[in-house]
């Protein structure tokens, strides 16, 4: 956590990545500790923007365009980045250019990408916020693995979001060789969270693509469910469990409730594990389908 109070004075210009409001909840916190002593600009789409001003309101926001990107429900994650392969090389340029512009016009002295590879400044200092250093590939699939790094050396350093003890990331978060380094610790909008009295309510989080939100309800259909949380599209394919909706669009609402709640149920996302970390909750996760990230989580996760 030393590299982010050294940073002082500094106008900084933060993006995350749009697959997922995961990139979002981790750069709230991230913000939270930078914005006393710096000047911040967020670069997001507007449905982050909707998540951000109600933490940040007063900060200054620029339009990016989204990431292309098609996600195959018969097809493994790493098939679906596979064939929209094109599409995201093309929007890397166009990222980098967008990233340059607000630069120039920002006087931006620090660029942060969450996991964007394009976002970045060729004469600008750049940071790579990541927790997934190595990817949690078959060994065939090395040369992956090479192009990745080689992305990543267009950073002048990176901060890996894991601690090194508790090691939540395990294989993930592991360095590479010449790329600068920091491990930041976890970041999580509750890292704050004050002792409250727990309830008796259990939640259950749809999170991830809608087409495997009908996963989460039947495995988790015998468990005393209190409430599912999740987007508004979800009302209506949900309104059938006869299980109370809460729409997850007002984040604050949200998280007076897993404040104080007993237990969660979801997908394993590793923005819920660093949730959890703070929340000092019960929970049940499992792996979105597909998404070889989680598949390696949920293993690395309960054999710890």
């Amino acid at each position: 956590m030393s590299r982010i109070n050294e940073i002082k004075d500094k106008v900084i210009l933060i993006s995350p990545l749009n697959w997922g409001m995961g990139h979002v909840s981790r750069c709230i916190s991230l913000i939270e500790k930078l914005r006393f002593n710096n000047t911040i600009i967020i670069a997001c789409n507007e449905d982050q923007k909707k998540v951000f001003t109600q933490y940040h309101p007063n900060l200054q926001y620029e339009d990016v365009e989204v990431y292309p990107f098609k996600f195959s429900k018969k097809r493994s994650f790493l098939w679906s980045i596979l064939t929209s392969f094109r599409g995201l090389i093309k929007h890397s340029y166009i990222d980098q250019r967008r990233c340059q512009l607000l630069c120039d016009k920002w006087e931006v002295d620090l660029v942060i990408s969450d996991h964007r590879y394009g976002f970045y400044s060729k004469r600008n200092h750049n940071i790579f916020l990541t927790h997934q250093v190595k990817l949690p590939l078959a060994w065939y699939l090395w040369l992956a693995q090479k192009y990745h790094e080689k992305l990543l050396r267009n950073f002048q350093e990176l901060w890996i979001v894991d601690d090194l003890i508790i090691n939540l990331a395990g294989i993930l978060s592991t360095p590479v060789e010449n790329i600068p380094y920091h491990f930041i610790g976890f970041l999580s909008r509750f890292d704050n969270n004050i002792s409250l009295n727990k309830s008796n309510e259990n939640y259950l989080l749809l999170s991830g693509p809608a087409e495997f939100w009908g996963i989460l309800i039947n495995r988790f259909d015998n468990e005393d469910i209190t409430a599912i949380i999740g987007p508004a599209e979800a009302g209506d394919f949900v309104s059938n469990t006869r299980i109370p909706f809460y729409e997850s669009s007002n984040w604050l609402l949200v998280d007076e409730k897993l404040q104080t709640c007993n237990k969660i149920f979801g997908y394993i996302g590793y923005t819920t594990l660093m949730d959890l970390q703070f929340l000092k909750c019960s929970y049940e996760l499992i792996p979105c389908p597909g998404q070889l990230e989680q598949e390696y989580l949920k293993k690395h996760t309960y054999q710890k």
